[in-house]
């Protein structure tokens, strides 16, 4: 099984990945630790205003549904807050909130199971406060999921020949239904070691049975008068 990146990361150059219900892109040297290549950009949340993530991201078929970002409020008094929807309606509220003023780099949230398998899947985050100085930031948002080691032979395996030159034929691709017997004639190129490579794209094992390779060969008949077959008439 392995982290596959569901969304993002997002480094806030602008926003439009996000609805906003009040707030602006600033500017401010922060965490570089999260981000290999850290952009000054951030969102910035107005007092009791949230940023929902706009389009939905399914995580049908994925496990440990973390959220990870930087994240602080502007001055003491904000609260910022995590939420997460099965649909963008029902919202589950506060899974992870701050007070802090300095950045808080790397945040990783683990949601529950019910996040997973959601095709409707969506977070926001969210201030309140009193007072329209008491904002909060956030940056460089991931969702991430782990993916089973676990799959299929039609999606995850593919099947290749590999002649005595190192030349690969692709005989059945990731995604392909299985056709075999293959017929490998087309990709005969002389004497040598040919290979059958099985490989799998899913953190998993794929197995080959059982296999037989068949060589067909035409025998051609002949006397001195006749030859029955396609090769020339040997001399007599």
């Amino acid at each position: 099984m392995g982290t596959v990146t569901l969304f993002g990361p997002d480094d806030f150059p602008n926003i439009n990945n996000w609805t906003s219900t009040g707030g602006s892109l600033q500017s401010e040297a922060k965490c570089a630790s999260s981000n290999p290549v850290p952009s000054n950009s951030y969102y910035l949340i107005n007092q009791n205003k949230a940023i929902t993530l706009t389009n939905a991201v399914s995580t049908v078929g994925y496990t440990n549904i973390r959220v990870t970002f930087d994240a602080a409020v502007a001055i003491s008094g904000a609260t910022l807050y995590l939420d997460w929807s099965p649909d963008g309606t029902a919202w589950n509220n506060g899974v992870w909130s701050t007070t802090s003023t300095a950045w808080l780099c790397d945040q990783t949230v683990t949601l529950p199971a019910g996040a997973e398998g959601q095709a409707g899947f969506r977070i926001r985050f969210r201030d309140t406060g009193s007072t329209t100085t008491q904002r909060g930031k956030v940056d460089y948002i991931k969702i991430l999921g782990t993916q089973p080691a676990s799959g299929t032979w039609t999606v995850n395996a593919r099947v290749s020949l590999v002649d005595p030159s190192s030349a690969v034929t692709i005989l059945k691709a990731y995604g392909a239904a299985d056709a075999s017997p293959y017929n490998v004639k087309p990709y005969y190129t002389g004497p040598g070691t040919y290979q059958v490579r099985l490989e799998e794209n899913n953190g998993g094992t794929a197995t080959l049975s059982s296999g037989t390779m068949v060589v067909q060969k035409t025998i051609i008949q002949c006397d001195v008068s006749s030859c029955m077959g396609s090769s020339a008439q040997p001399p007599v």
